[in-house]
């Protein structure tokens, strides 16, 4: 009985932290991102590729992970969380987040880089 209380507890976050619109977003960017890497291919390709995403699967994959690392009474605080006004900013917000986010840890990550070759003396090393 507990188990099956949590399980539709993790199933009520997917739900209320709009996991489905997300994954469809970020499918989006990598069709866009792979329309513009492989033109060549197909526009019927991408779209029967984006088809063959599962939604209702995916969550179903996501119930054993959410319940591996957080209790049942976890599962609801975070529900009660993501339907206040600040948990749904936060779920507004995030993707913008972690967009900046990574392009500030490119920029760092090619600086350091850049400074690692330069020390070790490979500054002129080029790529295949």
């Amino acid at each position: 009985m507990e188990e099956q209380e949590k399980i539709s507890n993790i199933k009520k976050l997917l739900d209320v932290t709009d996991f489905k619109n997300t994954v469809k977003l970020e499918m989006m960017k990598l069709k866009d991102s792979f329309k513009t890497e492989y033109p060549q291919v197909p526009a019927k390709f991408l779209d029967t590729f984006l088809d063959e995403f599962k939604l209702e699967e995916i969550g179903d994959e996501l119930i054993p992970i959410y319940s591996k690392y957080f209790t049942n009474e976890e599962i609801k605080g975070l529900i009660a969380f993501y339907e206040t006004p600040l948990g749904k900013k936060t779920l507004i917000l995030s993707p913008q987040i972690a967009n900046e986010a990574g392009e500030i840890g490119q920029k760092y990550g090619i600086r350091a880089m850049l400074r690692a070759l330069e020390k070790l003396g490979l500054k002129g090393l080029k790529s295949k």
